[in-house]
């Protein structure tokens, strides 16, 4: 890290004594050095709203925000299903996981946690796979 035009110890030499001090498992930045071993904040458990309107906004977003994320990971595991049965050869299973993830693909489509065209693309090739099966 070089401060106008020096290089190697120098440089170091010339932010301060503060910067050669750092305790052990820090990192230092700009010269001073911060704490990094503790847990980093999370921000959920601490909206920083100010009116009751604000608040009741951040607890409806954290909780959209955890629904969203189990049916991601649901629609995922259904589309994990499909290409699993295609890589394994099985085209019976690969039929039969199909038809049970078109709904879900389709579900998340409509409302919103995929876009239409993603789910459209995402079946379109599962189905090229398994027309493509002997």
């Amino acid at each position: 890290m070089a401060l106008s035009g020096q290089t190697g110890d120098s440089a170091i030499a010339r932010m301060g004594t503060h910067a050669l001090t750092a305790p052990e498992g820090t990192w230092i930045l700009r010269g001073l050095y911060s704490d990094y071993s503790t847990r980093a904040p999370d921000f959920q458990e601490t909206p920083l709203a100010n009116s009751a309107q604000a608040r009741k906004r951040a607890r409806q977003s954290e909780d959209r925000r955890q629904q969203n994320a189990s049916q991601r990971s649901t629609l995922r595991t259904f589309m994990k299903k499909v290409i699993k049965a295609i890589q394994a050869g099985d085209k019976e299973a690969a039929v039969q996981a199909f038809k049970d993830a078109v709904p879900r693909i389709d579900r998340a489509a409509r409302k919103g946690l995929i876009h239409a065209n993603k789910a459209a693309r995402h079946k379109s090739r599962m189905n090229a796979h398994i027309k493509g099966m002997s």
